[in-house]
């Protein structure tokens, strides 16, 4: 499944602290942040999120991937509710590759080898 640029835009666009509070989490207030109770050591603010431990961050995708064991397409479905496009594009490319690999053989030369002449008539010249 395919995500366009749009859709992972809209992904990483997702509030943290709304999306954790949709999914049952309890946020403590800290300062301008919020501490994600299940770890205490990560802190969220609007979209961003960084795990003060591993002095590791980034947006809602990588943080869905690495808290919830999504995908990269299983988060960014969790984080927008929309389906991937491309589906059907990446099915048809596929039965298009394949097409072209059985593409006849050339009906003009069908058998190449027999145009050649024997060794002995190569050499009488």
């Amino acid at each position: 499944m395919q995500y366009t640029q749009a859709q992972i835009d809209r992904a990483n666009a997702v509030s943290l602290e709304d999306f954790l509070r949709t999914q049952g989490e309890t946020l403590i207030k800290s300062g301008r942040e919020y501490r994600w109770k299940e770890h205490d050591s990560l802190t969220v603010r609007g979209n961003k999120w960084f795990r003060h431990s591993q002095s590791k961050g980034g947006y809602p995708i990588d943080f869905v991937m690495e808290f919830y064991g999504k995908s990269f397409p299983e988060a960014v479905q969790l984080l927008t509710g929309e389906s991937g496009e491309g589906a059907e594009r990446s099915q048809h490319s596929t039965a298009h590759s394949v097409s072209l690999a059985l593409a006849q053989q050339n009906s003009r030369q069908s058998n190449p080898i027999s145009h050649r002449k024997p060794r002995s008539q190569q050499n009488a010249c």
